[in-house]
């Protein structure tokens, strides 16, 4: 799709496998904290959210559709360029007659946004939307009366699987994998659409990981896969899990794989990125019982309009 941006005349590309090493350029540009901030996440969710990308003053902007409503990402890359971004984004949406929407934006790039272009923009805390971080130490070691529950699952799961094996993510137990989370998938809801496009997701991942460069494993009960998770570097010191499913009529399976995976995949690194709950109730109990040392809080960026200070367009 072909706009103006400021000035600037781009055109939105979709994400491609090949983009990896351009798109991975802007990532690295700075420290980035929030689990949007990888290549995965964009290519494995392309479709369902109808993902594009330009390169706009020097910066990546994507943009992303969701119930025929489209938004952006914050830019990516030099901060330097960031309010020359923010505003091409915002022309590009005034030219077009759409709403212009930023959503994921953490504080420090809330705080560059309002300091580039003061008095523009109204921010809003997306609490649905924040990441969790945990020490990854501590999903090791599971110590003190916090972690009591997790620890009681795991020793159920041991003691009633002790011939339980961990492997390492290979190609061909990649596709196993494949074959099991579709299996899961089929006994939920099979007309569900997220699950649907959840599902697309987790096959592009595992049907590439050795391209994005992921790293994952998985627990085999009796030779079967229960249970495997698959993530990623985020920054030089937090990795970011993208996928972790698992047998739920096991129990402990959702214990063993998040354990074993920190001990065996990312024991290098100092902090586990869970990403967000999306606000569904059952997985912000899942992550919050898992007491994360801090959020990654995310906000939502919109143009104030004839002094409209609530934000609202």
């Amino acid at each position: 799709m072909r706009g103006f941006l400021g000035g600037f005349t781009i055109l939105l590309a979709p994400v491609k496998l090949e983009d990896k090493g351009t798109i991975d350029g802007f990532f690295r540009k700075r420290r980035y904290e929030a689990s949007e901030c990888t290549f995965t996440n964009l290519y494995v969710w392309r479709n369902a959210y109808n993902i594009r990308w330009a390169v706009v003053a020097g910066m990546l902007c994507v943009t992303l559709e969701w119930e025929n409503k489209l938004f952006f990402l914050p830019p990516y890359g030099d901060d330097a360029n960031l309010g020359k971004a923010v505003a091409a984004m915002a022309d590009y949406c005034r030219q077009s007659g759409l709403r212009f929407l930023i959503k994921g934006a953490t504080k420090d790039q809330v705080k560059l946004i309002d300091q580039a272009l003061p008095g523009q923009f109204a921010f809003e805390r997306d609490r649905d939307n924040d990441d969790y971080v945990h020490s990854t130490r501590e999903l090791i070691e599971l110590k003190g009366r916090k972690f009591s529950s997790k620890v009681n699952h795991i020793h159920h799961f041991r003691y009633a699987y002790p011939d339980y094996r961990f492997e390492l993510l290979t190609p061909s137990l990649a596709a196993e994998c494949l074959v099991i989370a579709n299996e899961w998938r089929q006994k939920k809801d099979k007309d569900d659409c997220f699950l649907r496009l959840e599902f697309a997701a987790v096959k592009d991942a595992l049907e590439h990981y050795q391209e994005l460069k992921l790293i994952g494993g998985a627990i085999l009960v009796h030779g079967r896969v229960e249970a495997f998770s698959l993530g990623e570097a985020l920054n030089s010191d937090t990795v970011v899990v993208h996928v972790e499913k698992a047998n739920s009529d096991i129990r402990g399976a959702y214990q063993i794989i998040n354990q074993e995976c920190c001990r065996y995949c990312w024991p290098q690194y100092a902090y586990v990125n869970r990403e967000e709950d999306m606000g569904i109730p059952g997985l912000r109990r899942a992550k919050e019982s898992y007491r994360p040392i801090r959020m990654i809080e995310k906000y939502d960026v919109r143009l104030l309009r004839d002094g409209d200070e609530s934000g609202s367009a």
